[in-house]
């Protein structure tokens, strides 16, 4: 299936698919960012290939733990309430996320933030990536400024999968945050190229969740 990262089957299922294939080379759009590319893989191509396996791996285990335990709470909590919170507009109806997760991540001289929401019907999940340090800024797909990484998908009542290609995207960070300390705080925007075909438009997105690693 060319329209997403990965191959999900293609039937009804829970809301990540938790056994998703790993390609055996980088997908069409990595390999896109030069019309002529073959192996060796330009190294921008190859540094956003790392950084989408790490965002996917990071999504899986998040989305394992909350379908598998059900309400638990891991390190920094995964049942938001009070202040934390994941919420958007799903092509204008209201979406809140009952189950949420930010893990922070700094290796190999980059920082990262993975966050996951999730309710009964729907989740979002968003990676972001600079080389240290990761500091409150603005992302936009398409846009970004060397260095940057940005990937999102969601996941509603398609059967044909999870959607993983925008057509445009903006996600601003007005609050990094810090493990054990304050929380990350930013707000998304996102047009989603759906899988089975169309698109889903998800506006006024907001995020305030505790920092885990």
């Amino acid at each position: 299936m060319l329209r997403g990262l990965t191959h999900y089957p293609q039937r009804p299922g829970p809301l990540f698919n938790l056994r998703p294939e790993v390609p055996v080379e980088p997908p069409a759009w990595i390999r896109s960012l030069n019309r002529d590319a073959h192996p060796p893989y330009p190294a921008r191509a190859l540094e956003r290939y790392a950084d989408w396996m790490t965002a996917r791996i990071g999504a899986w285990v998040a989305a394992a733990s909350v379908l598998v335990a059900g309400c638990i709470s891991v390190s920094g909590g995964n049942v938001l309430s009070g202040d934390r919170h994941v919420t958007w507009l799903d092509d204008g109806v209201m979406m809140t996320a009952t189950s949420g997760k930010a893990t922070w991540a700094s290796m190999g001289g980059r920082d990262s933030v993975d966050m996951l929401g999730i309710n009964d019907s729907a989740g979002v999940t968003i990676y972001a990536a600079t080389p240290t340090p990761l500091t409150a800024q603005t992302f936009v797909c398409g846009q970004t400024t060397p260095g940057q990484s940005l990937l999102l998908s969601y996941r509603n009542d398609d059967p044909a999968g999870p959607a993983i290609r925008s057509e445009s995207c903006r996600v601003a960070f007005m609050q990094i945050g810090a493990v054990g300390g304050p929380p990350v705080i930013g707000t998304f925007e996102v047009v989603f190229d759906l899988p089975s075909g169309g698109t889903k438009s998800i506006t006024n997105g907001s995020f305030d969740l505790a920092l885990s690693m």
